[in-house]
């Protein structure tokens, strides 16, 4: 018999980025652009990551190498890094020279060094000489655009911890842009005062992390065994090429993510997930997956989903009359 299924991927359409910074970004034009296409945001926590020993290396007056670590309250292990500061997606002018200036995590270093090294960094911003802003540099954003090959940089150390992020609350964003679905959020305000920092002495809003996911590809796929017939109604199947809408998917998804990992602020849970209204069920599939092809870990009550920029992310998996399984095919990310 013909089998009808669905491959899905979400991905992260930004990096992942703290309560605090989403307050001061989330006005900005740039910023909504990236995270416009989102349907589906998971709030967070973790221990709040920082840039340690910062020091910039002048080979020549356009060819500065800044080396540094990454370094996570509570968590003993180190990445240390380097990054060519003059690349397509940094410094692309190599006729003109840089500066930096930083964002400290609390407690603010005092007195501030005006000199190399420098410690205890939230946010890198860079500059050149002009007061043109080039970027800013997180230890989250760098993590990840260096898994997903967009900087050019070396890093020595594990990352697996430095991208776990524990899941609270799963929401989703499919009637209004993301960013008014988020200011004022209730939930997101009662994580705030309710959850305790992981390392003492940071702010929540520090480790309060937002994850923006947007639908990035679905497949629909149909196969037959060698054993059944190819009938007519079998030729017209594969002719119908028509997916589910994108919306619908990104619907089935949060509930998807939320059955899969009841996080503790949601209230509704899905317990008769697949079955839906407005998701996949009336589709009549067979089966269909969930991926995030983004470098991410979710850490939940009952175990991890890891995403992974390419397939070999964990899976959601949904087939008819099973209950969801996830499918680990990703133990380890170096």
């Amino acid at each position: 018999m013909a089998r009808k299924t669905m491959i899905n991927t979400l991905e992260l359409s930004y990096n992942p980025i703290c309560n605090y910074d989403f307050a001061l970004v989330k006005d900005d034009e740039l910023f909504r652009t990236f995270i416009r296409n989102s349907s589906i945001y998971i709030i967070t926590q973790r221990r709040e990551l920082t840039i340690e020993l910062l020091r910039p290396e002048f080979h020549s007056p356009h060819q500065t190498v800044l080396h540094f670590e990454i370094r996570q309250k509570g968590n003993p292990s180190v990445l240390k890094c380097q990054i060519p500061m003059y690349q397509p997606q940094l410094a692309a002018d190599i006729n003109k020279e840089i500066r930096f200036h930083f964002e400290y995590a609390l407690p603010k270093p005092n007195p501030i060094s005006k000199t190399f090294p420098q410690n205890n960094i939230r946010n890198l911003l860079v500059y050149y000489h002009d007061n043109t802003f080039i970027t800013w540099l997180s230890p989250e954003n760098f993590i990840q655009n260096y898994l997903r090959g967009a900087l050019e940089a070396t890093v020595e150390g594990s990352i697996e911890e430095f991208i776990k992020y524990k899941v609270h609350y799963v929401g989703k964003s499919t009637e209004q842009e993301i960013w008014k679905r988020l200011t004022g959020h209730s939930t997101l305000q009662q994580i705030l005062s309710l959850e305790y920092p992981l390392q003492y002495g940071t702010l929540p809003t520090h480790e309060i992390a937002i994850l923006f996911l947007q639908l990035k590809d679905a497949v629909g796929l149909h196969t037959i065994s060698a054993a059944d017939p190819i009938t007519e109604d079998f030729i017209q199947s594969l002719k119908e090429t028509n997916l589910p809408p994108a919306k619908t998917i990104s619907l089935d998804a949060e509930k998807a993510l939320i059955k899969a990992m009841q996080p503790g602020y949601n209230k509704q849970f899905y317990n008769n997930y697949p079955s839906s209204r407005d998701g996949l069920s009336s589709y009549n599939l067979d089966g269909y997956s969930f991926q995030i092809l983004s470098p991410v870990i979710l850490e939940y009550k009952n175990g991890l989903i890891k995403g992974a920029p390419n397939y070999n992310a964990d899976s959601i998996l949904i087939q008819q009359g099973q209950p969801l399984k996830i499918i680990s095919t990703n133990p380890h990310i170096s």
